[in-house]
Order: C-alpha cells, then structure tokens, then sequence
C-alpha cells in the first residue's frame, strides 16, 4: 500500500479477477472505511489470516506486472536498511500517475428540507452544490472561500444535508489520437471500385477517398497498411471534417483511437565515439581490469580530464554485450548539459528520467522499461534507481560527491549512490563511482582495496590546472577583514577580473551618483534619482532606494523602488511603451547566485550580467559580450535589480536587462 503503514494486507481475490491477478500487479483495494487505493500484489496464495476478515479486491490494473521481482527486493533492502516502510518505498518509487487514489466527493441531497434556519455558511455550500451537485472538498473550499471547511461539512451531514462518496481518481491518460481506417464492407477491391463510382457526383468525396488509398498503401491485398490520422488525412487532401463525417455516414470510413504516447519517436542520427587519448585509454583499461575483480571501481579524476569520454566508451561496452546502463547524476541542471552529448552517440537508445518531466512522461517512461521495446540508456537523477532493470549490467554515479544524493524528506531518506551500488549488485552489474573529489567513505574504501581505484592525473589535452593560493579566512575574519564571505585577496582579484573584461570588450560601466535622464528612441523618458539626491524626497534616511519619472506618449508616472515589477506591467504587458524589449536574464544555482549578488554589492560600479539555459536568446557568455561591444551599463540600484544598456550610437534598440 502506498501508505506508511508496518506490515503488508490480505485481500480474497473474486472468482471473476482469479485469472488476471499476478505478483507485481497493481490493484484497487479498499482500505478503511471508505477509501480506496492503488495496491501491489506481492505475492498470491491460499492461507487466510487469522486475525481479522479479508475484503475483496475492486480492480485489477494491470495485464503483466509494473513490479519485477529484483525491483521487489530492492524496495524492501531500502525499507530495512533506511528504517522506513514499504509504503514509503512504494510511494516514492512510483510516478503519481501509477497510484490511483480515491477522492472524498460531497453530493447534494435532493430530499433535503430544511427544518431550521442553516448558517451562512451552510447556506453558502448549499449553493455551490446546487450549481453542481457533486464536488470534492479542494473544489469547495477553493470556491467558498472558507478556510476550514471541515466543521461545515460535518453540521450539514449531521442534518443530512449533504452525502460524501468516494471516487477513484485517475490522473494518468494515455495520449492518442483520432485515425482513419476503411470500414469492414470497404475491405474488397470490388467494393472500394464500387464506391468510386458512386461518389462520381460527390468530387470532394472522392478525392478524399484516393488520398487515403495513397497515404495507407492500400492495393486490395490482404496486407499491413500504414496507419492515417484523421489530421494528416484532411491536411493532405485539404479536405474539412464536413467531408469526412459524409464518407463515415457512408460507411466508407470508420474512426477509431490510437495511443501514440509522448516520448520522442524521432530519428536521432549518431556519431561514432571519439577516440579516447593515451591517458584516457589508460584509466579505462585500468577500470575493466578492476570490474573483473571488484564490483565497484571509483575513478578518481581531476576536473576537465575527460571522465566522461571514458563513461561513453565503457556504456558503449555494456549495451554491445546486451546490458543496461545507469547513468546517474546529482541535479536535473547537469542531466540538460549532458544529454546532447549522449544523444549524438547512443541516439533512441537514451532515456532521461526526472521530476522536471511532467508525471505523464514518467508513466510512459516505466511503462517502456518494462517493454522489449526499452531504452537501453537511462539518464537521470537519483529517482531513476527505482525504475525497472531486467538486463542491468553498469551503474554510472558521475560526481558521487554531491549532497543532492541523499534524499533529506520525506522518507526513504536514502542515499541514491549507495542504493544504486546494492541495485547493481543484485543484478551482478558493476559500479563506477567519478569524483575529482571523493567523499571520505568512498575514498576509505578506495585506499583499502574494498573498491577499484583508478586516478587520471592529467586534465585532457594537458589543459593546465588553475593556480591556486591559500588563504587563512579563519584569521582573516579573527581580524576582521573579511567581507561576508569574501576575502581581501579575492575581492582584489575580482575587481582586476571585472576591469580587464570591460577594457577587452570596450565595454564602459558607470554607476548612477546622480540624477539621470535616459531618452529611448521611441521617445520614452525615465528620469532616475538615486538615494544621495533624494532629500525631501522620503522621510527615511535610511531608504536607499531609486525613484524613476517615466513619461511617454501622455502617459506619465512615478516609480520607487524595484523597476522590474513596474517594467513589466506598465512598459510590456500593457504595450505602453512600444519596443523596450525587457531580458530575462537568470540565475542557476543557489550558490552561483549568491556569489553573483554579493559580488554586485560589493563592487556596485560593475554590472554583473548572468547568462543562463532559460535567458530568451539562448546566448553563450562569448555571445552576450559581443553584444555588449560599445554599450553603457548603467546600474539603477545598489541591489542590481535592474540594468539599462544603452548603445552609444543612439540608433539601436535599448534593452533592459533585469535580474531575477
């Protein structure tokens, strides 16, 4: 049961569902008084317990298991090992869409009267349930506005008001589509000549009808014809469903759907692998010879020195032997900036599994592993241990590092790089931890032969290592010289890092000390006052934020404070102030955009420009740069919250960079 609960439940099986029922099967069970849920079968037998009295089983779900045995197994390691339940297991393994769930609906009782006056309330609900007479709580309490809506539902159910039943609720469908085939009397040569003739005075018709002829590869012959949606049908013949809804009137064509699912079915061409070089090659030997005598190796490499060639070349290995590959990584972030490169050599083969799909596609995704039609790739973050293996033969833990591993809340709060190193061992598959940096267990086991251990030394291509100086910021913060979490030497470095790209790139930055008017070439105005000139202005000295006068095209208006919200309600959305193009530039990473804030405020005469995946050009840092070339970058607060780059001819557009 997908519920924490100790212990696992007897069902009786009715004489009508003996014959679908199978271990790893999902079916609906009741549970309580009145609630239903989505349950797995584990294992079908004779023997009735004792200590209390069984119920009937609803529904069967599934035709083959969605649970294979090793799958099993695995659920009730993390169950023990990480002192959870089954339940706990079960939910967090399974997609939503895979766990049906009964939802408590509230219906109008149409024999109701009334024998005293109801609260308002009371009355409120009544109301809502005589527009539609059966709604669930959420619905209700969004629609009433009520908060706690529990002792309302409880008054009208106690004067029998209202009833509550319980309806499965399925969030999972199938994606299909509508297509077009010849109806069972139209099978014949003879009969679809017999329909040309009759549709001599109906040209539409029949030219719709030789469309599918052509599109379907029909020839009269009793073999498999290519499958036509009722879209490309009526595009290719440029005909309307006018039309078409005659011929099915007709009985010359019949509709029917067909599920055609959301994962890519796109042809992917692949390149060959690149070769590996001498020091690569190296390692990799190193790693095969460890796998035939341990089954976990840790490939210790420094940074830029081409783990991931040696990763390609080793699940290449696997999938010419017939095996799956797990390919782990810590953030769905990194999964994006990987993926293109696994597409171009493993193409279909590649699966990616993470919660950043919609839950459909993680149906769909579980359904295909559980095909002959499987991939034989999957890519993904620590969730994609818990879906089905049958051919399981390499474990991929890229960064094994990494603290998003270990799942905090809510439970199984379980460690993906070790819970895949148990997967792995129970399919006697092997293991390959990468870290240029190993967490302190795995490099225990490492040094003391527990698991392989192969060290690649040089970066790729002999790219030399950054120099590195240490600094003592313990005594520096003893002493009082550090600024948040940045030391003197750093700062310095930043500031000297900051100044060479502006002189490189022609790049001047200026922050705003004074009153400033910028003119747009669409004839807008903003008149920005920073805090120093505020007096009179605000009555808190303390206030250190901007006020901005924007006039244009008769609208006029003031401004304090974050301009962004403002740009974007009054400059955009309301198209007042023509083409000012408002970029979204994003941060990624907490870390990163920690950094990049207090780097702003502590160098407030450079502006700091994020380029990120979501910015809507999709530009390389290189890129935006290049853009920069001959631009003024006016900073408009101390927070950076929003930048004005201007071009210095005065012809080009202004664009408004603002930071989220």
């Amino acid at each position: 049961m997908p519920l924490p609960i100790a212990g696992q439940y007897t069902y009786s099986v009715p004489d009508e569902l003996a014959d679908k029922i199978k271990a790893g099967c999902r079916i609906v069970v009741p549970f309580g008084r009145k609630k239903y849920y989505t349950a797995i079968v584990t294992k079908v037998h004779q023997t009735a317990p004792e200590a209390y009295e069984t119920k009937d089983i609803m529904e069967v779900l599934d035709e083959s298991p969605v649970l294979l045995r090793r799958q099993y197994d695995f659920w009730q390691w993390l169950a023990d090992y990480y002192l959870c339940t089954l339940g706990d297991v079960y939910k967090a393994a399974l997609p939503s869409g895979m766990k049906l769930e009964s939802e408590t609906l509230v219906v109008l009782n149409p024999e109701f009267e009334a024998l005293q006056p109801l609260s308002e309330k009371e009355q409120r609900i009544l109301d809502l349930l005589g527009n539609d007479s059966e709604q669930c709580i959420t619905q209700l309490e969004k629609s009433s506005g009520i908060k706690n809506l529990l002792p309302v539902i409880k008054a009208l159910l106690e004067k029998e008001a209202i009833l509550v039943k319980e309806e499965l609720k399925r969030s999972y469908k199938p994606r299909v589509e509508s297509r077009v085939r010849l109806s069972a009397a139209m099978q014949t040569e003879e009969a679809v000549h017999r329909q040309f003739d009759a549709l001599a005075r109906a040209p539409k018709q029949l030219a719709l009808l030789m469309k599918y002829i052509e599109l379907s590869g029909w020839t009269g012959e009793k073999k498999e014809l290519k499958e036509v949606s009722r879209k490309a049908l009526l595009d290719s013949a440029g005909a309307t469903s006018a039309v078409l809804n005659g011929l099915i009137g007709k009985g010359v064509f019949e509709i029917y759907s067909f599920e055609i699912g959301r994962l890519s079915a796109e042809q992917v061409s692949v390149s060959p692998l690149n070769p590996l070089s001498s020091a690569q090659q190296q390692a990799y030997s190193e790693i095969l010879t460890h796998f035939h005598q341990k089954n976990v190796c840790l490939l210790h490499g420094v940074t830029a020195s081409g783990k991931t060639e040696i990763y390609i070349h080793l699940i290449q290995q696997a999938i010419q032997a017939g095996k799956q590959v797990v390919y782990l990584l810590p953030e769905i972030a990194l999964t994006t900036q990987i993926t293109e490169r696994l597409k171009r050599v493993f193409g279909n083969r590649l699966g990616i599994y993470h919660s950043k799909f919609p839950d459909a596609e993680r149906v769909e995704i579980w359904r295909k592993q559980l095909t002959d039609d499987d991939y034989d790739v999957i890519l993904g973050v620590r969730s994609s241990v818990f879906l089905p293996f049958r051919r399981l033969g390499l474990v991929i833990v890229d960064e094994e590092h990494e603290n998003p591993y270990k799942q905090q809340d809510p439970a199984p709060r379980y460690h993906a790089r070790n819970a895949a190193i148990v997967l792995a061992s129970m399919f006697g598959a092997k293991t390959l931890l990468g870290t240029a940096t190993p967490c302190i267990e795995t490099y225990y086991n490492a040094v003391h032969g527990k698991y392989g251990w192969v060290q690649l030394t040089e970066r790729h291509q002999n790219v030399l290592l950054p120099h590195i100086e240490v600094v003592d910021i313990k005594e520096l913060a003893r002493k009082k010289r550090m600024t948040a979490q940045f030391s003197p030497l750093l700062l310095q470095k930043i500031r000297e890092a900051l100044e060479n790209t502006a002189r490189e790139n022609g790049t001047t930055v200026h922050y705003i000390s004074q009153e400033t008017l910028l003119t747009y070439n669409n004839g807008m105005t903003i008149r920005i006052i920073p805090p120093s000139n505020k007096t009179g202005l605000s009555d808190d000295e303390n206030d250190t934020s901007y006020v901005y006068y924007v006039e244009y095209n008769g609208f006029s208006a003031t401004f304090t404070g974050d301009m962004s919200a403002f740009a974007e309600k009054n400059l955009i959305d309301d198209g007042k102030a023509g083409k000012t193009n408002l970029l979204k530039v994003a941060h990624h990473g907490s870390n990163t955009a920690t950094c990049e804030e207090w780097v702003e405020k502590l160098t407030p005469e450079y502006a700091v420009i994020s380029v990120g995946e979501n910015n809507p050009y999709n530009l390389p840092n290189d890129d935006v740069l290049e853009r920069l070339k001959n631009t003024q970058v006016f900073r408009t607060d101390y927070d950076g919250d929003i930048k004005f780059i201007i071009h210095k001819n005065g012809s080009a557009e202004t664009d408004i960079y603002n930071r989220r």
